[in-house]
């Protein structure tokens, strides 16, 4: 099976390492876990639908850690991720950055973040990267934007 160019693009800007400890928000159905996971990393997977954590738990079968909830009322450890990977997650951009509070908690030292959004179009993708950066900006976070290939968007921040 192919990777989503989304999640290829994802997980290539993220350059995850062997041992790394990452967090992926928003896990679907596990698809860029496993990616992880076959990397040898320690992946913990988040995702508020029970429905997703299912699928995640029979793709992933026991090598990562699954919550099902919220990141903001998650009780995730401080500074417990080298790595965080969040695609298609609304939150970061849709909100005031609320949920970048928890998130940045949950970052340890030098940590690094891949936000990527495959917007619906050139727009969208431009509305995208303009939100998720100022939320950025007022959680402190100093950030790069790159445009993808098609209409993907990401955000790159270091703790």
């Amino acid at each position: 099976m192919s990777l989503p160019a989304r999640i290829a693009w994802a997980l290539e800007l993220l350059a995850p390492a062997r041992g790394e400890r990452v967090l992926e928000i928003g896990c679907g159905s596990g698809v860029a876990a496993a990616e992880l996971v076959a990397a040898g990393c320690e992946v913990t997977a988040l995702d508020r639908s029970a429905k997703a954590i299912e699928a995640a738990a029979a793709r992933l079968g026991g090598s990562s850690r699954l919550i099902c909830g919220a990141l903001e009322t998650s009780d995730l450890p401080a500074a417990a991720f080298d790595a965080v990977l969040a695609i298609n997650v609304n939150l970061f951009w849709t909100t005031d950055g609320a949920g970048l509070a928890a998130l940045r908690r949950t970052l340890a030292p030098g940590g690094r973040l891949a936000l990527v959004f495959d917007a619906p179009g050139e727009a969208q993708a431009k509305r995208i990267g303009e939100a998720v950066g100022a939320n950025l900006a007022a959680a402190g976070l100093a950030f790069d934007l790159r445009q993808g290939p098609g209409r993907l968007v990401a955000a790159l921040a270091r703790a």
